[in-house]
Parts: structure tokens; C-alpha cells; sequence
């Protein structure tokens, strides 16, 4: 995945693959976007290479939460959105814009949605809210994508650990994904024939 992205950037394509991305990287004087970036596809290569399974919605989520999240707030302060409904929109919106470069097949579209609309729900820590977090089918992700957070400085580190220790320590498992049934077949109809 790291190898991938430098490839990219090296010959000067996120701007036409990514561009809402690129723009978020050009505003970047410390390096900590890129930062930020670099350890999430790193992260992924290990994934990789441990034989866990990974997802391009988790790719998206991550390359597209900085500019979702900007939008997310020029929203909050203009139409005073919560932050869910500005997270909601800024994303319909900014995936629109992306959809016209790379082609998001919508499986991987929504959950990258719904991970990113995820986010505000980790500053609630409280009783059965956080459980539900817990047990959320998407929890990892949206887990991962809080983690990798911390390094823009948008996380605070005692509130990362609580999350880390709650996770370890809860008995509560992530639902799973409902199993897919074959669908069934449609029967033909019988036209009818004039006698």
C-alpha cells in the first residue's frame, strides 16, 4: 500500500486520482498529514503481510476523512449542522466529487461513510452508548481510523487508551455481517398466445 501511494506521488498522479486529498496534503507545512497517511498505508502493509483481511473502504475512509472533516466543519459553522449531520453531508458531497476520478462501487462507499459518521461517537465513553460502540459491526475500522487520528492531534491520548483498554476488556463481540442468501430466481412469465 506504501509502496503503491509513493509510486503515485512520485509521478505527480494523487492530484488526478485523489484530489480533494492532494489538495489536503498541499496544506500540510509541518508534514503531519503526510504523516498520518504514511502510517495508515504502513499499518496496512502489516496487515498484509500477517494474513489479516483488509478493505478499500478502510483506505478510503482514511484518505478521505481530512477532507470530509474540513468540509464537516465549514458546515457546522455556516448552516449550524450537528456534527453528525455535517459529517453526513460533507461526505455525500466530497464522495460525489471523488466518484468522478475513481469509480467507488457503493459496498465500499457506504461502510467508508459509516466509519467516518462514526468518529463523534467515541467522545461519548458512558454506559450503554459505549457498548453499542462496542459492538458495532464496524467498530474496528472506525477504531483503527480514531487511532491513526491521534497523530493530526484531533484525539487526545487519554481518551485513545480508554477505548484501547474498553475494547480489550469488553465481553461485548463486534456484530457480524449478515450472511448473504442466494436470491431467487424469477420465474419467466407465460405470455399469453392468441388460439
Amino acid at each position: 500500500a506504501l509502496g503503491s501511494w509513493q509510486q503515485l506521488q512520485k509521478f505527480d498522479l494523487t492530484h488526478h486520482l485523489f484530489p480533494l486529498t492532494a489538495m489536503w496534503l498541499n496544506n500540510d507545512p509541518d508534514g503531519i498529514r503526510a504523516a498520518y497517511i504514511v502510517q495508515a498505508l504502513s499499518n496496512t502493509d502489516e496487515r498484509v503481510a500477517s494474513d489479516k483481511p483488509i478493505t478499500p473502504m478502510f483506505l478510503f475512509a482514511v484518505l478521505l476523512w481530512g477532507p470530509i472533516s474540513g468540509r464537516a466543519r465549514q458546515l457546522m459553522d455556516e448552516e449550524q449542522m450537528s456534527g453528525v449531520q455535517a459529517l453526513v453531508a460533507a461526505g455525500a458531497e466530497l464522495m460525489a466529487i471523488q466518484c468522478q476520478r475513481i469509480a467507488v462501487p457503493k459496498r465500499f462507499s457506504l461502510p467508508m461513510r459509516e466509519v467516518i459518521q462514526m468518529q463523534p461517537r467515541f467522545e461519548n465513553r458512558k454506559g450503554k452508548r459505549a457498548q453499542s460502540l462496542l459492538a458495532h459491526r464496524r467498530f474496528r475500522a472506525a477504531y483503527d481510523l480514531y487511532e491513526l487520528r491521534t497523530l493530526l492531534g484531533e484525539v487526545p491520548q487519554e481518551a485513545l487508551d480508554w477505548w484501547t483498554e474498553a475494547q480489550a476488556n469488553s465481553a461485548v463481540q463486534p456484530a457480524q455481517e449478515p450472511a448473504r442468501q442466494p436470491r431467487k430466481r424469477r420465474r419467466k412469465r407465460r405470455t399469453k398466445t392468441k388460439d
